[in-house]
C-alpha cells in the first residue's frame, strides 16, 4: 500500500443550455473528484481485498485492475460519461501521479485503456452507473436525491414592492 498525489484535469462540453441542469450535473462531478475520490483507498475489483481494507477505511474504490493511473484516468473517464449522460460530453482525461513518476496520460473516447476496463460476464462495473455508487461491493449506497443533488422547480416569481408607502 502506497500514499499517492494524482493530479486530474479534465475537459468537458455541456450538451444542454439548461443552466439548472448544468450546474446540478457540475456538481455531481466536483462531488465524485472531490469527495469521493480524494483520501480513499484504490484497490483492484477484489471483494476479500474489499472486505479487509473496509474495516480501516470506509472510502474503498475498486477499480477493473491494478489501479495504475491509465486505469484510474479511463474509470473516471467513464464514471463522468455515466454521471453527465445526456447534459455534458466528456472530451478528455488528464492525469499524472507522483506513483506514477508524474507522467501524463490522455485519455478519450478512442485511448486503448478502454480494454483495460471492459467488463467480463456482464460483472457490474460501478463506472459505467451514473447513479451515486462508487465501489462494486458498497451495501446501503445512497442516491444522488438522498445525496441533495436534485433541482427545485420554484420557478415562482416574488414581486417585491419597493418604494411604496
Amino acid at each position: 500500500m502506497y500514499p499517492n498525489d494524482t493530479n486530474i484535469k479534465i475537459t468537458f462540453t455541456p450538451k444542454t443550455n439548461d443552466a439548472s441542469t448544468q450546474n446540478l450535473v457540475f456538481e455531481k462531478f466536483k462531488y465524485f473528484l472531490s469527495r469521493v475520490l480524494q483520501n480513499s483507498m484504490f484497490i483492484a475489483n477484489n471483494q476479500k481485498d474489499y472486505e479487509t481494507f473496509s474495516e480501516y477505511n470506509d472510502k474503498v474504490i475498486d477499480f477493473a485492475n491494478k489501479p495504475v493511473d491509465q486505469i484510474v484516468g479511463v474509470t473516471i473517464f467513464s464514471k463522468l460519461e455515466a454521471i453527465g449522460g445526456d447534459y455534458f460530453k466528456i472530451n478528455q482525461v488528464e492525469i499524472e501521479s507522483w506513483q506514477g513518476e508524474n507522467l501524463r496520460f490522455i485519455i478519450n473516447s478512442n485511448a486503448p485503456e478502454w480494454e483495460l476496463i471492459q467488463s467480463n460476464n456482464d460483472v457490474y462495473c460501478w463506472w459505467t452507473d451514473p447513479e451515486a455508487i462508487f465501489t462494486s461491493f458498497g451495501k446501503n449506497q445512497l442516491t444522488w436525491d438522498e445525496l441533495g443533488f436534485t433541482i427545485k422547480d420554484d420557478k415562482k416569481f416574488t414581486v417585491i414592492n419597493g418604494g411604496t408607502k
